[in-house]
């Protein structure tokens, strides 16, 4: 009786966890979409960009910070050098690889922070005027 149980916990145990952890999850899932609609824009933009970095800490906060500089969280922000939008894309030096990309980095507040994401895991933080200390 004893080897019988032995040789059942191996293969019973897991399918009783991912029962447990499937109704954990699915339970999460709700809450998190039920806080998502109730979350203020600047908490939107955070979630977002929290995801798109892959959940690293260390990246969402250099972004974070450059976004507080660059646009103050303002998804439609414009510069008068043709910045735009959260991480103030530049139009000029960005737009032609970003709409090949099929990024709409001018009306789309999340394509601007998929964008901003790529263009710093490529080059860090210097595209930003924020980084030079200015």
């Amino acid at each position: 009786m004893l080897i019988l149980f032995l040789c059942l916990v191996p293969v019973v145990l897991p399918v009783i966890l991912s029962i447990y952890l499937g109704h954990k999850l699915k339970s999460i899932e709700r809450q998190t979409i039920h806080l998502n609609i109730n979350l203020s824009e600047k908490a939107q933009y955070q979630w977002f960009l929290y995801r798109e970095v892959g959940w690293n800490y260390k990246d969402f906060s250099v972004l974070s910070r450059l976004i507080d500089c660059e646009s103050n969280w303002k998804a439609h922000a414009v510069s008068p050098t043709e910045d735009r939008g959260l991480l103030q894309i530049h139009l000029p030096a960005h737009q032609k690889r970003a709409q090949s990309m099929g990024l709409d980095v001018v009306n789309s507040w999340e394509d601007n922070l998929r964008y901003g994401v790529i263009l710093y895991r490529e080059r860090g933080v210097a595209p930003w005027v924020c980084s030079l200390g200015k």
